[in-house]
């Protein structure tokens, strides 16, 4: 096996790794695994589904930043961070000022480009800085072609651009650990660790735990890079940070506020540890067979430090909107950009030990591919159309019938804040305060006082039979025992019965689980409303039945778990 031969001090490591040159055979499986992730993203989903509800609302912010606006979830309010991708949020705006395109679409587009590298990326870094075998290589590609990318791309959410991010930072420590950490690697990985930070705050975390892995891996030697890197993040990053409190006026995204509290949350980080296997399990005996082998132990170690960090800080928030395990999706490529590097290490090994591995190529790439396939359609495959299928839905149906009303400067509080206020373009209260700073950081959060100030022309709100007695709460349009940001579609309801509103429609599959709609009487255009609101047929959006409008006095007296009446059992 030649060994690799870099100016300064590499690592003994390096030795181990094949340095087999880049080929026209490579092109040509560039060009295939390439063409894979391409056909994915064309044809595994219905490009005509509308993104997920969170998705939308980070298009909101897109559509007003791309028309001068700034980063708001209404024109003319002050900048609130609801969307967390904030580099992701400021990218796909340039790019539909570039394209002149609308911003799902946009959004798609650009994802799938992104993807589309991400593959690519993978590929060479795996052959040309890892130096792994030409068809593992492949083989790892396809995976992330056929792997929860394409979810995202459905969904409408950021995970293939996050994760470019991610695996370009990944592949210059890689580069740093097995070849030499050079001036031009250290600058390289800071950048890439930076722009990963700024796609997403929990980026900082992954940063920081790839920091640490450099740091363990290459210990003294590693001075540059951390230094580098640490210089980067303060004075880059510190001037990023300082702009965004200032623009936005709070130290984190509003998210973070709702969904973090200063709380732990133990179950959130069972569901981490748990999309985590799920993501990487067809190589999960990788990692322990890497821990075994002494010739590979150090750089399993070193690849398993960014994904238990990051995996951990889940443990911080809620696992609430995790739509296709979107919160993890970033460790999958250079999780498996780890295993190319350590594949290598673990042949050494069991040369060592006297096994022949003089394998047949033909029958061997096969057998690999179709377990990488099969793993891929039974984990994923189903997965990139699941979730709501928004389209002719009853809420988007009725959010368009609303965007007749958009110039009436008519504003809706609502609990589902991402296809009716996307839709109809009106003034929007997120009634759970994701999107509003007033109500995230008042500890009652949505208040009457609140919402006398706009008087809302609908109020709309989700409930589902969590605690029964609230459910009856809110049937009724009675005042909440607590008021809190968990307790705001009673709060909802309260204010639209006490106040006069109308109620126009309880849409659901039963009675146990349904969206409420309040219409304001004194409204000019109420009749007209009231009618859209109630035009039939109403499809739900979760599990796309058909939905009846229950509009009886007095609720069901049990309800069943409330999953099994959404239809959201993955």
């Amino acid at each position: 096996m030649a060994q690799v031969l870099q100016r300064g001090s590499p690592s003994p490591e390096a030795a181990l790794v094949d340095a087999a040159p880049w080929s026209a055979l490579d092109l040509a499986v560039l060009a295939a695994v390439s063409a894979v992730a391409a056909l994915a993203v064309a044809f595994s989903f219905s490009w005509r589904m509308l993104p997920a509800e969170d998705a939308l609302m980070l298009m909101r912010y897109a559509n007003h930043l791309a028309a001068g606006h700034g980063i708001v979830w209404n024109v003319g309010d002050h900048p609130v961070e609801g969307a967390t991708d904030f580099l992701f949020l400021v990218a796909l705006a340039g790019w539909m000022k570039l394209t002149h395109l609308q911003a799902i679409i946009s959004a798609r587009l650009f994802l799938s480009a992104c993807q589309v590298m991400g593959v690519a990326l993978l590929y060479i870094a795996a052959r040309k800085i890892a130096g792994c075998n030409r068809w593992l290589a492949a083989v790892l590609a396809i995976y992330l072609a056929l792997g929860p990318g394409v979810t995202q791309i459905a969904n409408g959410f950021s995970g293939p651009f996050y994760s470019l991010m991610a695996l370009t930072a990944w592949c210059f420590a890689i580069s740093a650990a097995l070849r030499h950490s050079t001036l031009s690697r250290s600058i390289g990985f800071a950048a890439f660790a930076l722009l990963t930070g700024l796609t997403r705050p929990d980026g900082v975390f992954l940063a920081f735990f790839m920091t640490c892995a450099l740091a363990y891996f290459l210990r003294k030697a590693s001075r540059q890079i951390v230094f580098t890197t640490a210089a980067v993040f303060v004075f880059l990053g510190g001037a990023y940070f300082l702009w965004r409190v200032h623009y936005f006026g709070h130290l984190l995204p509003n998210p973070f506020y709702k969904k973090g509290g200063g709380h732990l949350y133990p179950s959130s980080l069972r569901v981490a540890v748990g999309n985590v296997f799920r993501l990487l399990m067809p190589f999960v005996p990788v990692y322990f067979a890497g821990i075994l082998a002494p010739l590979a132990r150090r750089i399993t170690i070193f690849s398993l430090i960014p994904v238990i960090g990051f995996t951990s800080i889940w443990i911080l928030l809620t696992s609430e909107n995790s739509t296709g395990m979107r919160f993890q999706y970033a460790v999958v490529p250079f999780a498996l950009l780890s295993i190319a590097a350590i594949a290598p290490h673990l042949a050494a090994q069991m040369r060592q030990a006297g096994w022949n591995l003089r394998w047949q190529p033909r029958g061997w790439v096969i057998a690999v591919l179709l377990l990488c396939i099969t793993f891929t359609f039974k984990l994923y495959w189903r997965s990139a159309v699941e979730g709501p299928q928004l389209l002719g839905t009853g809420p988007y149906r009725i959010a368009v019938g609303l965007s007749e009303f958009a110039d009436r400067n008519y504003t809706i509080a609502t609990t589902e804040a991402g296809v009716v206020p996307y839709f109809s373009n009106w003034r929007a209260i997120d009634a759970y305060g994701l999107n509003d700073e007033e109500i995230v950081h008042n500890p009652k959060g949505l208040t009457a006082e609140y919402l006398d100030k706009s008087r809302p022309a609908i109020i709309t709100l989700f409930m589902s039979p969590e605690d029964m007695a609230a459910y009856r709460r809110v049937w009724y349009g009675q005042a909440p025992l607590t008021y809190s940001l968990g307790h705001i579609p009673e709060e909802a309801s309260y204010y639209a019965v006490s106040h006069g509103y109308v109620l126009a429609a309880r849409w659901g599959p039963s009675p146990c689980a349904f969206n409420a709609w309040y219409v304001r009487r004194d409204l000019p255009d109420f009749d007209e409303i009231m009618a859209i609101i109630r035009q039939t047929p109403h499809f739900y959006p979760y599990g796309g039945g058909m939905a009846q409008n229950f509009l009886g006095p007095d609720p069901p007296t049990v309800c069943g778990d409330s999953q099994d009446v959404l239809g959201l059992h993955q």
